[in-house]
């Protein structure tokens, strides 16, 4: 595995990390947890360290000074409850929730540091086509990337085909083997102090699993690492990445070939963000056994598992027949749906535009279905209105033009939520005109966006934002 790994972390780099912090940094580190989140096993919140900081905050530094010495921390300090989350509408198996992790202050407080000091280094050993967790990178990119190159698959006239494939992990997270990422943290030249220090806050967990409010089991896992850790997200992408350099030495190797937006232009061979993964490549049978031979490479070395039901594949349109059936026989991967998502918006806009976005009007609705609007006051529903209705479309509105259908609708149910109006249709009695409610505050507005203006406002925020072309040789990192 190490020949797959070019950059590395320099001596100067390692002795930043291996330094025992300060007081400065371990306050530092407590004041960025939130107050009352997430409730740890011991039941003492982040806000009574920073309440009671005479008292506490002498005994919470010595403590944290002492791991970074002596490399090891107490089990007590490592229990943790699990808190099943579901992912959808009566959740069933365990793969229809997401376990989150209820972690100690004391060992927040030690992960935030050693997470500091890592994040900081990922931009240079982390390839370009990863925009998680990235400082810099956006998630936008990613998705106008992904829109693009489904355009020009459908428009192409070229006499080979190309293939798209959607790639979901089952519990990506979850599966991730230890042995795994400390043989990557080695091959990256980290120090083996830090090193020990990752796999000591990792390895000694203990679970319980919290329901309804009672605790049940108690076991400690064997891999694996878990959401709500300040870590998690660095060492997954970490994880990612020589997946990435896999496949960045198949294209430069000439195994797979990714696809050109432009005549000229450099090969895209796959697009991450964390686990959500898409692989580009040439629609031949040599190309995709090498793809199948690279994903089961790195499901072995990892522990991670591709889940066939969730993952899918598209085709450009001069792809045959034949060679669609050949791919998915050898992939064991079906068509991608219609209503496919990627990072949350539709990989696939319909001839109707407006079903397609659809979805950002029901979730709207559903938000304030639980709210009775009349029971609320002026400034409570103003409250609402802000976070709510105007924050949820902003994400999708950085990456479409919305048809002004659509945008009606949605201050459609802004104006009648503001109004206590209960009823979908019908005339209701408006005492002022929603333009003029839309107006700044210093204007005599109350500060509302309509959905025209934030579509405008975001698609030209994009302007300074424009994804940076991905021209880079793996030989790069």
């Amino acid at each position: 595995m190490e020949e797959l790994v070019n950059a590395t972390i320099t001596d100067s780099k390692n002795e930043r990390l291996i330094q025992t912090p300060d007081d400065k940094e371990i306050l530092m580190a407590l004041n960025s947890i939130p107050n009352l989140k997430s409730p740890s096993p011991d039941g003492i919140p982040s806000l009574f360290y920073k309440h009671y900081g005479d008292t506490m905050k002498p005994l919470l530094i010595s403590t944290v000074k002492s791991f970074f010495n002596s490399g090891f921390i107490l089990q007590e300090w490592n229990n943790t409850f699990i808190c099943l989350v579901p992912k959808c509408q009566g959740a069933f198996t365990f793969k229809d929730v997401r376990p989150i992790s209820l972690c100690n202050v004391c060992y927040k407080v030690i992960l935030k540091i050693i997470a500091n000091r890592l994040k900081p280094l990922l931009e240079r050993i982390i390839s370009p086509n990863q925009t998680a967790f990235i400082e810099g990178r956006l998630i936008n990119e990613n998705g106008l990337l992904a829109q693009e190159i489904l355009h020009i698959m459908r428009k192409t006239k070229a006499r080979k085909g190309w293939f798209e494939m959607k790639i979901d992990f089952t519990k990506a997270f979850d599966n991730l083997e230890w042995s795994f990422i400390i043989k990557i943290l080695e091959s990256l030249g980290f120090h083996q102090i830090f090193i020990s220090w990752i796999y000591q806050c990792i390895s000694t967990t203990t679970f319980s699993i919290l329901l309804n409010g009672s605790l049940h089991g108690h076991f400690s896992p064997s891999r694996g690492i878990r959401q709500g850790d300040p870590i998690l997200p660095y060492l997954f992408v970490v994880s990612m990445e020589i997946l990435s350099r896999v496949l960045y030495r198949a294209k430069s190797n000439r195994d797979i070939k990714g696809i050109q937006i432009s005549r000229g232009g450099p090969q895209i061979s796959h697009l991450m963000f964390a686990d959500d993964l898409l692989i580009l490549s040439r629609a031949t049978e040599a190309n995709i056994k090498n793809v199948k031979s690279i994903l089961d490479k790195f499901c072995s070395w990892s522990g991670q598992e591709v889940n066939s039901t969730k993952s899918g594949l598209f085709f450009s349109k001069n792809t045959t027949v034949e060679m669609r059936r050949i791919s998915e026989s050898i992939l064991g991967i079906r068509k991608l749906k219609d209503n496919s998502k990627y990072l949350g918006n539709p990989l696939f806009i319909k001839h109707r535009r407006k079903e397609s976005f659809q979805f950002l009007i029901d979730k709207i609705k559903s938000k304030l279905a639980s709210w009775k609007a009349k029971l609320l006051s002026w400034a409570g529903r103003a409250t609402l209105i802000n976070p709510v209705i105007n924050n949820t479309p902003i994400y999708t509105m950085s990456l479409f033009r919305l048809l002004k259908s659509t945008l009606s609708a949605i201050d459609k149910v802004t104006r009648r939520f503001w109004w206590g109006v209960n009823k979908e249709e019908g005339s209701y009695f408006a005492p002022k005109s929603w333009d003029n409610i839309c107006q700044p505050r210093a204007k005599g507005g109350l500060g509302f966006y309509r959905a025209e203006d934030s579509n405008k406002a975001m698609l030209s925020k994009q302007l300074g934002h424009l994804p940076k072309p991905i021209t880079a040789s793996q030989e790069e990192w």
